[in-house]
């Protein structure tokens, strides 16, 4: 699956998109009669930088009239070489001058990530960082995932428990 199937798309008419998050309201039950708590949400604005992809295909004016299909076969590689700068930059994409990837994001969110050779993977900090690094590691090929080099790496399984990679 692909960051973008699981992702948001927003149109913008700028070169940034302004938004707005919020963790949400917590919900409580209470007795009759009892006075509410104040469940106002904290809201952040994140910023995301938006990027322009290209490419560029020159042909002459005859190859267009006389070879069949060519512009239907030509609008293929197109956007086959779209779809492929896409995924690449949303998995792994620096930052710079295109897309931050997923997997960039989480290494620099969750200090070094890496995979145990379940693939499970693991990371210099705990608790949330792993669980979100491991649902991300499950979505994208092994080969975008560092294996680990120490036994200092700690994987958390589903009860909570720990063991090196």
């Amino acid at each position: 699956m692909s960051p973008r199937a699981i992702s948001g798309i927003v149109q913008t008419v700028t070169d940034t998109w302004q938004g707005v998050t919020s963790a949400g309201v917590m919900a409580e039950w209470i007795a009759e009669s009892t006075e509410v708590a104040d469940a106002s949400p904290t809201l952040g604005s994140p910023s995301i930088p938006v990027y322009k992809g290209d490419a560029f295909v020159p042909f002459g004016f005859e190859v267009q009239g006389d070879a069949v299909n060519f512009m239907q076969e030509l609008g293929n590689l197109l956007v086959d070489g779209a779809e492929q700068l896409n995924a690449t930059a949303q998995t792994t994409g620096s930052g710079s001058g295109q897309p931050t990837g997923i997997i960039t994001a989480l290494v620099a969110a969750a200090g070094n990530l890496a995979a145990d050779h379940t693939g499970h993977a693991c990371g210099a900090r705990g608790g949330r960082y792993l669980r979100l690094a491991e649902r991300a590691s499950a979505q994208v090929p092994a080969a975008g995932i560092l294996e680990c080099e120490s036994v200092d790496h700690q994987h958390v399984a589903p009860d909570g428990t720990t063991n090196g990679c």
